[in-house]
């Protein structure tokens, strides 16, 4: 005789019982996951990263976009962002006008500045 009774929870902890909780486990985890934030968020960024793999060909095959970057801005559940500087307003108006033609109803987050001339040595900033 023992001086303390046998744990009754021995009965599950069997091999097959274990095995059986691991695959419930998993499967809820596999099931679930897609549902939590985290799983939201990562959908979100594959979804923004396939946007990237579109338009970035397209920009980087034209030598004026050589200064603009593509990337995922994570704010606002993940927008894409258009980086860089551009020498004129042509050239902005031509960049908003590709991204628009390769992703439509898309939002993007354009952070592109004008190139400034160098001004030359002796000129006033004005241009008198």
């Amino acid at each position: 005789m023992t001086p303390f009774p046998v744990p009754k929870f021995r009965l599950l902890l069997s091999k097959h019982r274990r095995a059986l909780m691991v695959v419930f486990i998993f499967v809820i985890f596999v099931v679930a996951f897609p549902f939590t934030p985290g799983g939201r968020q990562i959908l979100r960024l594959s979804k923004e990263q396939h946007q990237i793999d579109v338009v970035a060909p397209l920009l980087k095959s034209q030598k004026r976009f050589a200064e603009i970057h593509v990337d995922i801005w994570p704010a606002n559940g993940g927008e894409l962002a258009v980086e860089g500087e551009v020498p004129n307003m042509d050239d902005l108006a031509d960049l908003r006008q590709i991204v628009s033609d390769a992703l439509p109803k898309t939002p993007v987050l354009f952070h592109v500045v004008l190139r400034t001339p160098t001004s030359q040595p002796g000129q006033s900033p004005g241009g008198d």
